[in-house]
């Protein structure tokens, strides 16, 4: 009697709204579009701002997993409205029949071998209210979503001819998979992004006390510019004031023979620059800058300049620049062009 009613079917006919799709494919596309022109160059930046905890980074990280997932969005709806232009399915009391691009093809009960319903796949206006599959026995799928109009009657139309026929399988399952997986994707790519950006940017004066990297004070591209290799934490400071201890070698070569900077060692103190300037005889800079210089002091092994500068009420910055080369000169023309830059990234 069950199979005597199934194949009782209404014919009816129902179209799929293809231009819902062009519309949901080219809006997603046009949020992915500019969420990546705004997002990738921010991210691409990180290397040129300074690190302040992991925040910062999410909003390049955000706009990067929104830019991906709405180009992956938009390509899946447009490629599915180009290729199933003019779809309808229209009911038999035999089977089905479905129509695209002015093709039509007839599937009968009897050839369907799985129906198989996701729900809980994800909102209904991205078409996912229904999402029934079908499988016939060629191996052709057939795929009816929300966006077939009255497509919930539809599914179980086709469902209920199915097992009326006994001919296949009718299973309903529930999607949570789906929008969890995409979810763990979408927070995987916002997290690596956020992350590498993190690792690009400069790190602050003893953010990070164990990585080698806290002496990161320039990008890439302006120690290139600058001509210094990359800094090197001091792991013994010469005093236990000094909070944090790098040191950069310089690619500075004097092409006259003279004195040239062939090493910067930067110290950041725990105390005031005015205290520390008493104590080692610095005097004041003859630029009017707010900092103390000490002249070349000259030794058996080493020759160098230092300058002493106020970064805070309580803390300062010594720049001990060792030279190279002999030759005469005072530290205001010694110094690498590099130190007054350094100066301006410390706090």
């Amino acid at each position: 009697m069950m199979a005597d009613r199934a194949r009782r079917v209404t014919p009816a006919e129902f179209v799929t709204d293809n231009r819902a799709r062009l519309v949901t494919g080219w809006s997603a596309l046009a949020v992915g579009a500019v969420a990546l022109a705004v997002g990738l160059p921010v991210l691409l930046q990180q290397g040129e701002q300074r690190r302040a905890g992991f925040g910062p980074t999410l909003l390049p990280g955000l706009l990067l997993g929104l830019g991906l997932a709405g180009l992956l969005l938009g390509g899946v709806r447009l490629w599915q409205a180009l290729s199933r232009h003019g779809e309808s399915f229209a009911l038999r009391e035999d089977g089905l029949v479905h129509r695209v691009g002015g093709a039509s093809r007839r599937v009968p009960w009897a050839d369907i071998r799985l129906v198989r319903e996701a729900r809980g796949r994800g909102p209904k206006w991205l078409g996912y209210g229904t999402h029934l599959r079908v499988r016939t026995g060629s191996g052709a799928d057939l795929l009816v979503t929300g966006y077939t109009a009255d497509a919930r009657r539809l599914a179980e139309a086709i469902a209920a001819g199915v097992r009326g026929a006994g001919a296949g399988e009718v299973t309903t399952v529930r999607a949570w998979w789906w929008p969890v997986g995409s979810a763990s994707l979408l927070a995987g790519v916002v997290l690596s992004a956020a992350l590498w950006g993190h690792a690009q940017r400069v790190p602050e004066p003893g953010f990070d006390v164990a990585s080698p990297r806290a002496c990161a004070y320039f990008s890439a591209r302006e120690l290139t510019s600058l001509r210094l290799d990359e800094g090197v934490r001091l792991s013994d400071p010469i005093d236990e004031r000094i909070v944090n201890a790098c040191q950069f070698a310089t690619q500075i070569v004097s092409s006259s023979g003279g004195a040239y900077a062939e090493l910067v060692v930067v110290h950041v103190w725990s105390e005031p620059a005015v205290e520390l300037a008493e104590e080692w005889g610095f005097t004041a800079r003859p630029d009017g800058a707010e900092g103390y210089e000490l002249q070349r002091v000259g030794s058996a092994r080493v020759e160098s300049c230092s300058v002493l500068y106020d970064i805070s009420d309580t803390a300062s910055v010594s720049v001990r620049t060792m030279l190279g080369g002999g030759g005469s000169g005072g530290c205001a023309e010694l110094l690498p062009e590099a130190v007054p830059e350094l100066l301006e990234k410390l706090p």
